[in-house]
């Protein structure tokens, strides 16, 4: 999926923006020209100005602000105070679209656009989501994908339906894939929730890396304040969360490191995307043991063996832990002072009990 999927972000350069942009962008308000305009003009004349002082991106340093006129974007920055009125630093053909003659009476339309950075494009209507929700169980039918994580879900609410917007989303994807008859409902994690979100999306993170934990500095969003999300809201309300694409295996990782990782994870009931490569993880000297420790907590945790006193415990990031299995079902958890073993808690499956992380 490349880099990774905006979800319904329409991104310079695409097929939906140029060199013909779409009809089927979201549009916020439209105003009609009040004078005629060549390919060259930049004396934009429109017959009202309400709205168009309004920034359309969520960052006032984003060059998002866009109307469409026929099969043209153009890029301005606002509207003249008095009549007549007219677009305030225009940039034609914008985003590789063509500069074209105008007529007085032709549609302005203001569009929806998301936000900086690798999310920038425009937003879809209603319907053009419909066709990328379908698409994506498509993408999924032809290649055995299983999970999508949807950076940027957000975006599903920038057309203005709110919450029926994301459930329609993620209805047409699953519809589409029973009638690929894919095994199952695709799972995705996704960067926001909304109303109903319990019962289709399998697991949130809100960013990733050290946005969300640091686990060489051991606190939480040591470059922005991420983690307070993934703890405030998911743990209170049993939502099943994530620390997003973390914690990569390189040369340097240690035992140490993910006996840590593991413990903080599952102290606070998160799941976490490993980054691993092929060549990173041969390059590390202890990988084999790396990947027991995970397997160890994982069983451990799949078995609902850790009680509620234990895993508030785990919480704390400045105590270091190691998990040991002893037999099937049954394991040892030693807090470690200076490398060293220290007091120890036996732990045992509970196949009465509920493990909220799939």
């Amino acid at each position: 999926m490349g880099r990774t999927n905006i979800t319904t972000s329409l991104a310079p350069g695409t097929k939906d923006c140029s060199p013909f942009p779409s009809d089927s962008v979201c549009i916020l308000n439209r105003h009609y020209l009040s004078e005629d305009i060549s390919e060259s003009d930049t004396l934009i004349y429109v017959d009202a100005p309400d709205y168009l002082n309004e920034l359309i991106a969520s960052d006032q340093f984003c060059p998002l602000n866009f109307v469409k006129i026929g099969k043209e974007l153009i890029h301005f920055t606002g509207v003249s105070a008095e009549k007549p009125y007219r677009l305030l630093n225009v940039a034609r053909g914008y985003w590789g679209t063509i500069p074209a003659v105008h007529g007085k009476g032709d549609a302005v339309d203001k569009l929806q656009a998301t936000t900086c950075w690798g999310y920038q494009g425009l937003i879809p209507n209603l319907e053009l989501q419909d066709e990328f929700a379908r698409y994506y169980a498509d993408v999924a039918g032809r290649s055995g994908l299983g999970l999508y994580d949807f950076d940027g879900q957000e975006f599903l609410f920038f057309n203005g339906m709110g919450g029926y917007s994301v459930k329609r989303f993620y209805r047409t994807m699953f519809d589409q894939a029973k009638k690929l008859n894919l095994p199952a409902d695709i799972r995705f994690t996704g960067a926001g929730l909304s109303e109903g979100s319990w019962h289709y999306q399998s697991v949130w993170n809100v960013g990733g890396g050290k946005n969300i934990y640091d686990a060489d500095l051991r606190v939480w969003g040591s470059t922005t304040s991420q983690g307070k999300d993934l703890r405030d809201v998911t743990y209170a309300n049993y939502f099943p969360s994530s620390f997003g694409v973390n914690f990569p295996i390189t040369a340097a990782s240690t035992v140490e490191q993910y006996e840590h990782i593991e413990a903080i994870a599952v102290g606070h009931g998160t799941t976490y995307f490993l980054k691993i490569g092929q060549e990173d993880v041969e390059s590390c000297p202890q990988k084999y043991a790396i990947f027991n420790v995970i397997r160890t907590w994982e069983e451990a945790r799949r078995a609902n063996a850790f009680p509620t006193y234990i895993r508030k415990m785990l919480q704390n990031p400045a105590l270091s832990w190691r998990l040991e299995k002893k037999v099937d079902n049954e394991w040892t958890l030693f807090q470690m002072e200076n490398g060293q073993k220290g007091r120890s808690f036996d732990l045992k499956a509970d196949e009465n009990g509920f493990c909220f992380v799939p």
